[in-house]
């Protein structure tokens, strides 16, 4: 009521959190004519009963090796903590130990199998953690393994160019647009050179490349062009990357540009010309006129309605 008072309560639900300091904003909205809305705040810190090193853990190696890491759990209060139990919630990995350290913390170690093909995994180390007061609680690990092809390209995925990207080749003198991607050998007893680099599936004069050496048998530098504004909306391609390295001869990365709006379907909803709007139309049908939109049961191929109990086909 006008002059009265009232109270908002903020909470945060410290389990999401995983920083020590947090700050929370909310918007309240009255009938204020002067000042409708006003920000409150609530912010704090958080003693963790159980610190992990690192946050993240990461294991990384060539496909078809197994990986091992290990992370480190410490009282983050003056409890005292236990982990009782630490275990890979989707089975990408395995826990091989729990090992107590001096001064109150754990080690848990980590193995991964190998994997035939090169990619990255996510996995969630989940803990179990019993504090000197009785108490019991868990913790998540973020978990990423990475396998590594011989030779790695950063970033991962495909070459595109946005339509924000080529807007600019319209201006008349413009520089040509760039993407840069690197290619390195993933373990150090790997050498390997480009011999050659080759756009497919393009149109000649939409792509250029250049290839740059970082550092000589270990990383390189590919860059692609795109010099001039097309006509095309869209135009797709690819570049093949050759090495001479015996095990991975080849690379291959997808190009995309975009440059004209994308042409929309046509909706297959559309009413044809001559049908008022909320009229009902079959999908896939097209009638002539005086056509009928059921089948005559009396010609051949029609399809005859049910019929009652008694009755008997026409």
């Amino acid at each position: 009521l006008p002059g009265g008072e009232g109270e908002i309560v903020l909470s945060v639900d410290t389990a999401k959190q995983r920083v020590p300091h947090y700050n929370r904003d909310a918007t309240v909205t009255s009938n204020d004519r002067t000042n409708p809305q006003v920000k409150v705040s609530i912010e704090g810190d958080i003693a963790f009963v159980v610190t992990t090193q690192p946050a993240q853990l990461r294991l990384s190696g060539l496909a078809g090796t197994s990986m091992t890491g290990e992370v480190v759990l410490s009282p983050g209060t003056d409890l005292g903590i236990e982990v009782t139990e630490a275990t890979a919630l989707k089975g990408q990995c395995r826990v091989t130990g729990i090992e107590a350290l001096p001064g109150g913390s754990y080690k848990i170690s980590v193995e991964a199998s190998p994997a035939e093909l090169p990619g990255m995994l996510r996995e969630i180390l989940e803990v179990k953690i019993l504090a000197s007061d009785g108490t019991e609680h868990k913790t998540q690990v973020p978990v990423a393994i990475d396998h590594m092809d011989r030779i790695s390209i950063a970033p991962r995925g495909n070459i595109v160019f946005q339509r924000r990207d080529t807007e600019v080749l319209k201006t008349a003198g413009s520089r040509a647009v760039r993407k840069d991607i690197q290619l390195f050998s993933s373990a150090p007893d790997i050498r390997f050179n480009i011999k050659e680099v080759e756009l497919l599936d393009v149109p000649e004069g939409v792509f250029e490349t250049e290839i740059r050496t970082v550092k000589e048998g270990e990383r390189y530098v590919v860059t692609v062009f795109v010099r001039e504004y097309r006509e095309e909306p869209s135009i797709r391609g690819r570049l093949r990357i050759v090495t001479d390295d015996p095990k991975a001869p080849e690379k291959e990365v997808r190009l995309y540009a975009q440059f004209g709006d994308v042409a929309r379907k046509p909706n297959a909803r559309t009413l044809k010309p001559g049908l008022k709007p909320g009229a009902a139309v079959r999908p896939g049908a097209s009638l002539k006129p005086g056509q009928s939109a059921r089948p005559d049961p009396r010609k051949p191929g029609g399809t005859p309605p049910s019929l009652r109990p008694g009755e008997k086909k026409p």
